[in-house]
Order: C-alpha cells, then structure tokens, then sequence
C-alpha cells in the first residue's frame, strides 16, 4: 500500500483491492473488479446465442416495456370447460 512521494515530501498511499486494504478507494477497485467479472461472465452466457452486451440491453428494455403494457387476459376467448 506504500506509494511515492509528492511534491510536497508527504507520502501517497496506493488503494489496491488486496485484503486488508484500508484505502476509501479499495472499495471502488473491489467492486471495478467485480463489474469487470460480471460483464465477462455475461458476455459468455449470451455469445452462443449471437448476441452482444448492446442487444441484451435492448431485450431488457424491450421487456420492461412490455410488462407495463401488459393487459389482463379477460379478453381472449377460452371455450368453455368439460
């Protein structure tokens, strides 16, 4: 966690996202490193399909809409049970 040293002569911490790190930036590396996992993981799951990261995002908004504009189903005709 030891850095350089500044202009001034005073020390600049390094944050790292190894244990015990207790820099207010090795939050913001842990969870960078996070993200950059997810976004691997997802482009994995999705590429057998020939989809991309910019397509899923449209599926979701696509999908997101259509559940508002979902309808009650009393309109469709069903025959009349045996």
């Amino acid at each position: 966690m030891a850095g350089g040293v500044a202009s001034n002569g005073w020390p600049i911490e390094r944050a790292s996202d190894l244990p015990g790190d207790v820099s207010p930036f090795a939050l913001g590396l842990l969870m960078r490193r996070a993200h950059d996992r997810a976004a691997a993981a997802l482009v994995e799951a999705i590429r057998p399909f020939g989809l991309e990261p910019r397509h899923f995002a449209v599926l979701i908004v696509l999908n997101a809409r259509a559940v508002r504009r979902r309808r009650p189903r009393q309109h469709i005709y069903r025959p009349p049970s045996r």
